[in-house]
């Protein structure tokens, strides 16, 4: 589950993209007549990837389509974080203090004692908050401790993010060729075995 999370928050910003280009826009709507072919309607089962995936493993841009998946990329980067701005963060108490920001001019022994106090406590499992506080009063004056908010995304903006994605899908497969087309489908039922291990969709 956590390598579907980590795939899921590197690949989010690519995720949330929109449809660029009146081409483009009337590709993707032949695209959905189509009976929606980007998107598999049988249940799927959960499959862990073995290796990083990448959905457009295979298929080798022309420079044209290179471009035009940049300028998809690029536009969707700009609705993603209008998009991410509404999203509520909360930390997780449980959470491991993942994030440790380094004042200017503290030594590597200072440093090193940082890192063995923190491990001693995680050995004899002094709970994250506790490590927070403790490690807090005794380096704060040398670093900041920080437990990675979550991202926690409501029942419209699951929905909202998994148009976005499907979208993108037809965008992207609207600039391949035929024979791209038969990888890029193949990648993405891939894509849905990955995706249907993520059992909490309000997980960012």
């Amino acid at each position: 589950m956590k390598l579907t999370k980590s795939l899921r928050t590197l690949g989010l910003m690519a995720m949330l993209t929109v449809i660029v280009g009146t081409s483009v826009q009337q590709s993707v709507q032949a695209q959905t007549r189509s009976q929606n072919r980007t998107q598999p309607q049988a249940p799927v089962r959960c499959v862990q990837p073995k290796n990083f995936f990448f959905e457009l493993q295979g298929i080798k841009f022309t420079p044209r389509q290179e471009a035009a998946y940049r300028r998809i990329t690029a536009q969707g980067k700009k609705e993603a974080n209008e998009f991410m701005k509404n999203v509520r963060t909360e930390v997780d108490p449980n959470a491991p203090i993942d994030q440790i920001v380094y004042k200017q001019g503290i030594t590597e022994k200072i440093v090193q004692e940082i890192r063995d106090a923190q491990a001693a406590m995680t050995r004899t499992k002094v709970p994250p908050r506790e490590q927070l506080k403790l490690l807090t009063e005794k380096f704060g004056q040398y670093a900041e401790f920080y437990q990675t908010p979550r991202l926690r995304f409501t029942p419209e903006q699951i929905a909202a993010r998994e148009k976005r994605t499907r979208d993108r899908e037809a965008q992207v497969m609207a600039i391949l060729t035929p024979q791209q087309q038969k990888v890029y489908r193949s990648n993405l039922v891939i894509k849905r075995q990955i995706e249907a291990c993520d059992t909490d969709k309000s997980d960012g």
